[in-house]
């Protein structure tokens, strides 16, 4: 059966796709669906490798639809993890079945969807499962920025908190617990892109043009050759957090002259 088809009977005979954040989320999957396709395209994987990640991308967000039922928010400090919701969705109610796997390429299915929101891929996922766990990662940050660019009116309200961007400039994991304002948000959710996996990955973000447009969001980034050199740096995957950081002290600068922004 067609995998989409698949996908749109169990979301719709579950739930109600006249919800906002149900056909949000729906919607979130379908991208992602195509996003794996082009990744596995871009790594020249073969075709049988290419369809598991169509269906990982598709669904990667299968226990998200539970939460918005459950919470009425997405919000990932809700004491659910979409992630196990849906291993439980895809093996424990079988779903799973549904698409002829081999027992390998489902293992591989299940600890791709359990670690695609999770701080790090589990070590004892093997390099074939890391593959695809690491696509997955991508991708779905990927469309994030597609994310904020229609259904999120971020703002820079502040300067971000001063942990969060010195997190951010040494590589470290941002805490979700210095999110206070939409420019933390913005920091945050921009920071999972320097993890970005596959150089094939930062392609596949220019071509979209979503990071750029996030990026341009900001009233205090006024200099557009520090923008470029950014953006050019991102895309290339080099130099990410020293082009940010000279960035953000420009921001700085502006914003404390100008008495728009408070420190944290």
């Amino acid at each position: 059966m067609d995998l989409i088809k698949i996908f749109h009977e169990y979301v719709s005979n579950n739930y109600d796709l006249n919800s906002k954040l149900i056909k949000e989320k729906y919607e979130h999957s379908i991208r992602v669906y195509f996003l794996m396709m082009k990744l596995g395209e871009e790594l020249k994987l073969p075709s049988e490798d290419i369809r598991l990640a169509m269906i990982i991308g598709l669904f990667h967000d299968i226990g998200r639809f539970e939460q918005v039922v459950r919470f009425e928010k997405l919000a990932d400090r809700d004491p659910f993890d979409h992630g196990s919701y849906g291993v439980h969705i895809l093996f424990d109610e079988g779903l799973i079945k549904e698409f002829d796997l081999s027992s390998e390429d489902e293992e591989i299915v299940r600890n791709a969807v359990f670690y695609h929101n999770k701080n790090k891929i589990g070590e004892e996922v093997n390099d074939r499962g890391q593959l695809f766990a690491k696509m997955i990662r991508d991708m779905d940050k990927i469309d994030i920025m597609f994310v904020f660019n229609t259904g999120y009116k971020l703002k820079y309200d502040r300067l971000p908190n001063e942990q969060l961007l010195e997190d951010f400039y040494n590589g470290r994991e941002c805490d979700i617990h210095y999110l206070k304002g939409d420019s933390d948000r913005i920091i945050y959710y921009l920071g999972w892109l320097n993890d970005l996996y596959f150089k094939e990955s930062h392609l596949i973000l220019s071509q979209t043009r979503y990071f750029q447009r996030v990026f341009n969001t900001s009233p205090y980034l006024t200099p557009r050759k520090a923008k470029r050199n950014y953006m050019s740096a991102f895309v290339k995957g080099i130099n990410v957090q020293k082009e940010y950081r000279d960035c953000f002290d420009n921001m700085a600068d502006v914003a404390f002259e100008n008495e728009k922004v408070r420190r944290i």
